[in-house]
């Protein structure tokens, strides 16, 4: 699948391309680990988001969010195996949902909180905030993405260069 997203800011032209990927062994480790770090981060800097909102009525900026992953490899030394441009776009992915949020017609978050109440839930005020969530590990998509920076990813015939894991063979639809 190709996705063209025109930036009318830049008039810049973006494509995303989705591939059946062949990994192996190690590489599926790799992209399991990677997965993992990317939904750590995520979940670390919404925890720091909201105890940083209920204490000072502010969250973190983008910038600043990503300028605490340097101090987070420094802590959790398993955060420098992966990519460090998917780390970074799970920073990227949260403050979309936080400005998709603000965008967000109130009545629309009050539909979602009563029907949560109707399948037996009790909503608490961070359920009526609809602001984004924290992931799971038990949800059946798992999944990352890393950009394009300094030609980093490369194809050739059925093979793509990703960075940390090498050449990957894939399946053209």
């Amino acid at each position: 699948m190709i996705k063209i997203k025109k930036d009318e800011k830049q008039n810049l032209h973006f494509k995303a391309f989705r591939f059946k990927i062949h990994p192996s062994d190690e590489q599926k480790q790799l992209i399991n680990q990677t997965i993992g770090c990317c939904r750590f981060v995520y979940n670390y800097i919404l925890n720091e988001n909201i105890k940083s909102f209920e204490k000072t009525k502010k969250r973190y900026t983008e910038t600043a969010a990503k300028k605490l992953l340097p101090g987070l490899k420094e802590t959790f030394k398993w955060l420098s195996s992966p990519d460090s441009i998917a780390l970074q776009a799970s920073i990227e992915y949260q403050y979309e949902g936080f400005k998709k949020y603000k965008d967000q017609p109130k009545k629309e978050l009050k539909k979602c909180a009563a029907k949560k109440c109707a399948e037996g839930y009790t909503p608490t005020a961070y359920d009526f905030k609809g602001h984004p969530t924290f992931k799971s590990k038990k949800n059946s998509i798992q999944s990352y993405t890393t950009k394009m920076t300094n030609n980093n990813i490369k194809m050739i015939d059925n093979h793509i260069q990703l960075p940390k894991l090498g050449w990957i063979r894939f399946s053209k639809s």
